[in-house]
């Protein structure tokens, strides 16, 4: 059913103590919160395909004050013939300035969704947290669970409110081609880089469980170098970062890294 809600933006002192969502959070929670000034809401949805496919999905019906944010406008850089690949990561003060025209401050809880399995909302997750802000996760089960459960949805396009958060660059977590092209050549798409051949990221499909949500916590296959580092590199696929974002969602998500704010992934800005 439709949904109609607005958001004004009230610049209120927020109570540090109140939960921070950083890796998944349930409908359930999501539903208690929609119209709350405090949380945005972003709507991933995208089709390599078809770059306009799912914007127009987006207008057709989305979770109420969802902000629709394109992967090849809003997210990527622009592209550079034999040098950068399909989605390059953006220039991060662009993309800070574009994050907080859409209305997030230092206390904002940010959620985003994508059609599953989650790579695209993972883009925009990965992305915020590479410039600092922490207070964001990913939807389980995407837009297909929030669907399944016939929980409300809308075609008003909100109008956010700017406001602002601190850029606070995360260094050591983007590689330039060169360095990921570095000894040891470890060739295995999607592996870890300086581990041995046996230690590998699993396939987006195999990491998630049905409708389309992760699995569930101890049930992904563990790496116990992870424990060990303060991060983990990922190499290029095909020219897109979009799996190494994923795998940095779904890493956090699980109990393979004790510590999620502390182990981020480095990807390739290529």
């Amino acid at each position: 059913y439709l949904f109609s809600v607005e958001q004004p933006r009230l610049l209120v002192h927020l109570d540090s103590t109140l939960t921070m969502h950083q890796t998944l959070i349930d409908c359930e929670t999501l539903l208690a919160h929609l119209g709350h000034s405090d949380w945005v809401i972003f709507d991933c949805r995208f089709d390599l395909s078809d770059a306009d496919a799912k914007e127009r999905d987006y207008r057709a019906g989305h979770i109420p004050g969802a902000i629709y944010a394109n992967l090849s406008r809003d997210l990527s850089g622009p592209v550079i013939p034999g040098k950068s690949g399909r989605n390059p990561l953006p220039d991060p003060e662009s993309l800070h300035r574009r994050f907080c025209n859409w209305g997030i401050g230092p206390k904002v809880q940010v959620v985003v969704y994508d059609s599953g399995p989650g790579s695209f909302a993972a883009r925009l997750w990965w992305s915020l947290r590479w410039l600092g802000h922490e207070r964001v996760a990913v939807l389980e089960g995407g837009w297909k669970a929030w669907n399944s459960q016939n929980l409300p949805l809308s075609t008003e396009v909100p109008k956010p409110v700017p406001w602002r958060f601190p850029l606070q660059l995360q260094e050591g977590w983007v590689v330039d081609a060169e360095t990921v092209c570095k000894p040891p050549p470890i060739r295995r798409c999607g592996s870890l880089m300086g581990a041995g051949p046996t230690a590998f990221v699993a396939k987006t499909k195999r990491s998630i469980r049905l409708p389309g949500t992760f699995r569930e916590r101890g049930r992904c296959r563990r790496f116990p170098m992870l424990e060990k580092m303060g991060s983990f590199k990922m190499r290029r696929n095909c020219g897109r970062n979009l799996r190494e974002s994923w795998q940095a969602a779904r890493w956090n998500s699980t109990s393979a890294i004790a510590d999620p704010a502390s182990r981020p992934a480095t990807i390739c800005s290529q």
